[in-house]
């Protein structure tokens, strides 16, 4: 496999970054299928996503970040604990990369980046993340950074009249 270099910075989402990732975001979503909701259900307008972010930068231990290009931003992650004090030591990721970001290694740097975070912060114990399992470069991606399939869930996504199965995967973090 060919990796191509590219110029890429990995760093936090900042309060000026939020409309740039607004168009991230939405141009993620608007290039594949894979994201469970349309963005325009999720985000009706700007300011929904305003909220949320605000909301996810509120939440502690949760974390929003980037991949930057020369030419913009490239792909982000988030991740962010659950609530419920029983499983504060638990939480979820997720993540997007622009279409001509793809296949350059930006969501391995992004996930790269987003466990090195999780161990220096010492608080998040397992990591679940649910994936298509149809969207064999992220699923190839996750099983290399030693994510485990915990449960395939059949028919978990109904796009139109077809199915797809979903996968639950789970990373045990190792604090050093």
């Amino acid at each position: 496999m060919q990796t191509i270099e590219i110029d890429l910075k990995i760093r936090r989402l900042t309060h000026d970054d939020f409309e740039d990732a607004y168009s991230l975001v939405r141009d993620i979503y608007a290039s594949t299928d894979m994201m469970c909701q349309p963005f325009d259900e999720k985000y009706p307008d700007f300011e929904s996503f305003e909220r949320d972010l605000n909301e996810h930068d509120a939440t502690e231990g949760a974390f929003f970040l980037v991949a930057q290009t020369s030419h913009g931003l490239a792909g982000y992650v988030t991740v962010k604990p659950v609530s419920a004090a029983k499983l504060a030591h638990t939480a979820y990721l997720n993540m997007g990369v622009s279409e001509n970001s793809r296949r350059k290694a930006v969501g391995r740097a992004l996930l790269s980046a987003a466990l090195a975070q999780i161990v220096a912060d010492g608080k998040i114990e397992i990591l679940y993340l649910n994936v298509r399992a149809d969207n064999f470069a992220a699923v190839k991606l996750y099983l290399s950074e030693k994510f485990e399939v915990i449960a395939e869930l059949e028919k978990d996504t109904k796009i139109g009249d077809r199915y797809y199965t979903g996968l639950l995967m789970r990373r045990f973090i190792v604090n050093s």
